[in-house]
Protein backbone atom coordinates (compact mmCIF):
# COMPACT_ATOMS: atom_id res chain seq x y z
CA UNK A 1 0.00 0.00 0.00
CA UNK A 2 1.89 3.43 -0.89
CA UNK A 3 2.19 5.92 1.42
CA UNK A 4 0.85 9.41 1.24
CA UNK A 5 2.75 12.44 2.45
CA UNK A 6 0.15 14.80 4.56
CA UNK A 7 0.14 18.43 4.96
CA UNK A 8 1.04 17.32 8.70
CA UNK A 9 4.31 15.77 7.39
CA UNK A 10 5.38 18.72 5.17
CA UNK A 11 5.19 20.91 8.09
CA UNK A 12 7.21 18.59 10.60
CA UNK A 13 9.52 18.43 7.69
CA UNK A 14 9.84 22.10 7.49
CA UNK A 15 9.49 22.74 11.29
CA UNK A 16 12.80 20.33 11.47
CA UNK A 17 15.03 21.93 8.82
CA UNK A 18 13.97 25.43 10.43
CA UNK A 19 15.44 24.08 13.58
CA UNK A 20 18.36 22.46 12.23
CA UNK A 21 19.20 25.63 10.34
CA UNK A 22 18.54 27.39 12.96
CA UNK A 23 20.99 25.53 15.70
CA UNK A 24 23.84 25.58 12.81
CA UNK A 25 23.39 29.10 12.37
CA UNK A 26 23.78 29.77 15.66
CA UNK A 27 26.41 27.34 16.36
CA UNK A 28 28.87 29.28 14.12
CA UNK A 29 27.58 33.30 15.93
CA UNK A 30 28.36 31.75 19.21
CA UNK A 31 31.49 30.11 18.53
CA UNK A 32 32.54 33.46 17.14
CA UNK A 33 30.89 36.09 19.41
CA UNK A 34 29.97 34.52 22.46
CA UNK A 35 26.27 34.10 24.04
CA UNK A 36 27.11 38.51 25.19
CA UNK A 37 28.23 38.81 21.63
CA UNK A 38 25.57 37.02 19.17
CA UNK A 39 22.65 38.81 18.53
CA UNK A 40 19.41 36.87 17.38
CA UNK A 41 18.28 38.58 14.22
CA UNK A 42 21.70 37.63 12.89
CA UNK A 43 21.35 34.30 13.71
CA UNK A 44 17.88 34.57 12.15
CA UNK A 45 19.54 35.98 9.11
CA UNK A 46 21.88 33.69 8.77
CA UNK A 47 19.14 30.84 9.34
CA UNK A 48 16.99 32.35 6.61
CA UNK A 49 14.20 32.07 8.61
CA UNK A 50 12.30 35.01 10.68
CA UNK A 51 13.02 36.34 14.09
CA UNK A 52 9.78 34.89 15.66
CA UNK A 53 10.08 31.59 14.02
CA UNK A 54 13.44 31.57 16.09
CA UNK A 55 11.69 32.38 19.57
CA UNK A 56 9.10 29.58 19.08
CA UNK A 57 11.72 26.98 18.81
CA UNK A 58 14.05 29.07 21.49
CA UNK A 59 11.90 30.95 24.41
CA UNK A 60 15.13 33.07 24.72
CA UNK A 61 19.08 33.25 23.68
CA UNK A 62 19.97 31.33 26.93
CA UNK A 63 18.02 28.25 25.61
CA UNK A 64 19.29 28.85 22.12
CA UNK A 65 22.88 28.61 23.29
CA UNK A 66 22.36 26.01 25.45
CA UNK A 67 20.38 23.67 22.76
CA UNK A 68 23.21 24.34 20.46
CA UNK A 69 25.87 23.40 22.86
CA UNK A 70 23.86 20.26 24.29
CA UNK A 71 23.03 19.31 20.51
CA UNK A 72 26.83 19.25 19.53
CA UNK A 73 28.05 17.42 22.24
CA UNK A 74 25.35 14.85 21.99
CA UNK A 75 26.51 14.11 18.51
CA UNK A 76 29.52 13.64 19.59
CA UNK A 77 29.28 11.49 22.30
CA UNK A 78 26.90 8.86 20.55
CA UNK A 79 29.95 7.86 17.72
CA UNK A 80 32.56 7.89 20.78
CA UNK A 81 30.51 6.43 23.34
CA UNK A 82 29.18 3.81 20.45
CA UNK A 83 33.25 2.74 19.86
CA UNK A 84 34.36 2.67 23.80
CA UNK A 85 31.77 -0.12 23.71
CA UNK A 86 32.59 -1.85 20.77
CA UNK A 87 33.11 -5.82 22.00
CA UNK A 88 36.31 -6.19 20.09
CA UNK A 89 39.99 -5.83 21.55
CA UNK A 90 41.10 -3.60 23.24
CA UNK A 91 43.79 -2.08 20.91
CA UNK A 92 40.73 -1.84 18.43
CA UNK A 93 38.65 0.07 20.82
CA UNK A 94 41.21 2.12 21.28
CA UNK A 95 42.41 3.33 17.62
CA UNK A 96 38.86 3.54 16.82
CA UNK A 97 37.85 5.75 19.74
CA UNK A 98 40.54 7.82 18.65
CA UNK A 99 38.53 7.84 14.40
CA UNK A 100 35.52 9.02 16.24
CA UNK A 101 36.83 11.76 18.29
CA UNK A 102 38.96 13.29 15.17
CA UNK A 103 36.00 12.80 12.64
CA UNK A 104 33.73 14.49 15.19
CA UNK A 105 36.00 17.39 16.02
CA UNK A 106 36.93 17.73 12.05
CA UNK A 107 33.25 17.73 11.22
CA UNK A 108 32.28 20.26 13.56
CA UNK A 109 35.02 23.07 13.11
CA UNK A 110 33.00 25.36 15.54
CA UNK A 111 32.94 22.74 18.26
CA UNK A 112 35.62 23.54 19.84
CA UNK A 113 35.23 27.47 19.96
CA UNK A 114 31.61 27.01 21.03
CA UNK A 115 33.13 24.89 24.64
CA UNK A 116 36.13 27.54 25.11
CA UNK A 117 32.87 30.23 25.41
CA UNK A 118 30.87 27.80 27.46
CA UNK A 119 33.47 27.90 29.95
CA UNK A 120 33.52 31.39 30.04
CA UNK A 121 29.96 32.11 29.85
CA UNK A 122 27.74 29.43 32.60
CA UNK A 123 30.57 27.91 34.63
CA UNK A 124 27.02 25.91 36.02
CA UNK A 125 26.07 24.96 32.07
CA UNK A 126 29.84 22.93 31.88
CA UNK A 127 30.17 21.57 35.33
CA UNK A 128 26.54 20.10 34.34
CA UNK A 129 27.96 18.83 30.76
CA UNK A 130 31.09 17.56 32.29
CA UNK A 131 29.15 15.01 34.48
CA UNK A 132 26.81 14.16 31.43
CA UNK A 133 29.38 14.19 28.57
CA UNK A 134 32.55 14.06 29.89
CA UNK A 135 32.99 12.32 32.58
CA UNK A 136 31.39 8.65 31.26
CA UNK A 137 33.73 9.04 28.09
CA UNK A 138 36.79 9.49 30.26
CA UNK A 139 35.70 6.63 32.66
CA UNK A 140 34.84 4.50 29.86
CA UNK A 141 38.22 5.05 28.17
CA UNK A 142 39.87 4.55 31.60
CA UNK A 143 38.31 1.12 31.75
CA UNK A 144 39.31 0.22 28.19
CA UNK A 145 42.75 0.93 29.04
CA UNK A 146 43.36 -1.22 32.36
CA UNK A 147 41.27 -3.88 30.88
CA UNK A 148 44.22 -3.88 27.84
CA UNK A 149 47.31 -3.02 30.66
CA UNK A 150 45.78 -6.24 32.45
CA UNK A 151 46.27 -8.49 29.11
CA UNK A 152 49.20 -7.38 28.31
CA UNK A 153 47.94 -5.66 24.66
CA UNK A 154 48.91 -2.27 26.65
CA UNK A 155 52.35 -1.08 28.63
CA UNK A 156 51.47 -0.41 32.21
CA UNK A 157 50.39 3.25 32.58
CA UNK A 158 48.07 5.13 35.18
CA UNK A 159 44.78 4.42 33.29
CA UNK A 160 43.21 7.83 34.04
CA UNK A 161 46.12 10.17 32.71
CA UNK A 162 46.34 8.23 29.82
CA UNK A 163 43.16 8.67 29.10
CA UNK A 164 43.43 12.80 29.10
CA UNK A 165 46.55 12.25 27.52
CA UNK A 166 44.65 10.49 24.57
CA UNK A 167 41.81 12.87 23.96
CA UNK A 168 44.09 16.09 24.29
CA UNK A 169 46.54 14.77 21.64
CA UNK A 170 43.45 15.57 19.26
CA UNK A 171 42.07 18.22 20.95
CA UNK A 172 44.73 20.79 21.02
CA UNK A 173 45.58 20.48 17.04
CA UNK A 174 41.91 21.64 16.58
CA UNK A 175 42.49 24.11 19.27
CA UNK A 176 46.02 25.41 17.62
CA UNK A 177 44.37 25.52 14.63
CA UNK A 178 44.47 28.80 13.65
CA UNK A 179 47.84 29.36 15.45
CA UNK A 180 49.36 26.85 13.11
CA UNK A 181 47.83 28.21 9.90
CA UNK A 182 49.63 32.00 10.68
CA UNK A 183 53.19 30.56 12.16
CA UNK A 184 53.30 27.34 9.97
CA UNK A 185 51.93 28.47 6.52
CA UNK A 186 49.20 25.35 6.04
CA UNK A 187 45.86 25.08 6.12
CA UNK A 188 45.63 22.38 8.86
CA UNK A 189 41.85 22.30 7.98
CA UNK A 190 42.15 20.73 4.72
CA UNK A 191 41.37 17.12 4.48
CA UNK A 192 44.96 15.84 3.01
CA UNK A 193 46.31 17.69 6.30
CA UNK A 194 43.39 16.22 8.48
CA UNK A 195 44.08 12.90 7.51
CA UNK A 196 47.81 13.01 8.04
CA UNK A 197 47.17 14.14 11.47
CA UNK A 198 44.93 11.62 12.26
CA UNK A 199 47.52 8.70 11.13
CA UNK A 200 50.24 10.58 13.40
CA UNK A 201 48.13 10.40 15.94
CA UNK A 202 47.38 7.19 15.52
CA UNK A 203 50.89 5.77 15.25
CA UNK A 204 52.30 7.95 18.35
CA UNK A 205 49.45 6.15 20.15
CA UNK A 206 50.58 2.82 18.58
CA UNK A 207 54.12 2.83 19.43
CA UNK A 208 53.84 4.50 23.24
CA UNK A 209 51.12 2.67 23.92
CA UNK A 210 50.78 -0.65 22.55
CA UNK A 211 53.18 -4.09 23.43
CA UNK A 212 53.28 -4.60 19.93
CA UNK A 213 52.67 -1.68 17.92
CA UNK A 214 53.42 -3.77 14.46
CA UNK A 215 50.09 -6.37 15.07
CA UNK A 216 47.23 -5.67 13.33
Amino acid sequence: MKETVTQNDLRLQRGVKARQAILRAAEHIFADKGLEGARTDEIARRAGVNKALLYYYFKSKNDLFQAVVEETLEESHRRIMAALSAQEPETDILLHYLEALFEALAQRPKYLPLIHRLVLTDPRLIERLMKRYFLPRTRKLAAVIRRGVRKGEFRPVDSVQTAISLGTLAISYFSWGSALKTFLHFDPFHPKNLEKRKEEVINFVRYGLFKNPEAR
